[in-house]
């Protein structure tokens, strides 16, 4: 429905991302260059007036990432006469996605929507369902929650945001051995469950396989140029990123760079 919006704004400054009837704009510039955003809102809503849509401004929102000293001149964003709310944290896909660059929104989504499940956990055992019956729920219900889209946010997560979400499948296995649980270690074994961080680390590393394999994505991992009259013993695959930021390095594309180096 939305394939033929923005077409002619898809360009090495502008990104047009769409998947179903969500849209999302994206714009990088420098901060005293004009930004093309309210021409993009102003096509996209002659677009609509022309297609017989209607959008809600109401659920259109803009966020601004700036890391510089100084913060950036705001810019009034309109779609016909409603401006659009700015905010700090937008929900994309699913995805918490901060201004900062940082995943605490999405740390704190996935522990409340694993909280909620966690009492359905409690109540099917108050039903008299066994803990291998429970242990199949968890793994199929509730723990891909823990793991939504997690090439993206795993790499960037703080000690302590892994450790807390590393405490929710410890308190499943509390729930599921009762008075027979010793320790987590001794409970995973007992349990056969991997570490959520293992099996974020795996995600990420078929992720990073199949995009490298992909001819659409494989343009993130460019082919190394390492040209050394030295034969490593297992030379990298793709280039390394440079990075100057903690940031940058912990962003998505280096991180999985280097799991394909290093796999």
């Amino acid at each position: 429905m939305i394939n033929d919006a923005l077409t002619e704004f898809d360009n090495n400054r502008m990104k047009v991302w769409k998947y179903v009837d969500d849209l999302t704009i994206g714009e990088n510039r420098a901060i005293d260059d004009v930004t093309e955003v309210q021409q993009c809102l102003e096509s996209l809503h002659e677009w609509s007036v022309s297609n017989k849509l209607k959008l809600n401004p109401s659920k259109c929102q803009a966020m601004s990432v700036y890391f510089g000293k100084n913060n950036p001149p705001d810019v009034d964003l309109r779609i016909s006469e409603h401006s659009l709310a700015v905010v700090q944290k937008v929900k994309l896909l699913g995805v918490i996605i901060q201004n900062d660059l940082k995943w605490q929104g999405q740390v704190d989504n996935m522990h409340s929507k694993a909280n909620g499940k966690m009492f359905m956990l409690r109540k099917l055992k108050e039903a008299g369902l066994n803990a291998g019956e429970i242990l199949s729920v968890y793994k199929g219900y509730m723990r891909p929650v823990l793991e939504y889209a997690a090439p993206l946010w795993h790499a960037g997560l703080a000690q302590s945001q892994e450790d807390r979400l590393e405490r929710i499948q410890k308190r499943v296995c509390k729930l599921l051995l009762g008075k027979e649980y010793k320790s987590y270690s001794d409970s995973r074994a007992t349990l056969d469950l991997e570490p959520l961080h293992s099996r974020r680390l795996q995600i990420c590393k078929e992720f990073a396989s199949k995009a490298h394999a992909s001819e659409k994505f494989s343009r993130w991992f460019p082919a190394t140029d390492y040209s050394s009259s030295m034969t490593l013993r297992k030379p990298p695959k793709v280039k390394s990123y440079r990075w100057k930021t903690k940031r940058f390095k912990e962003s998505p594309v280096p991180y999985m760079a280097e799991l394909l180096n290093h796999a």
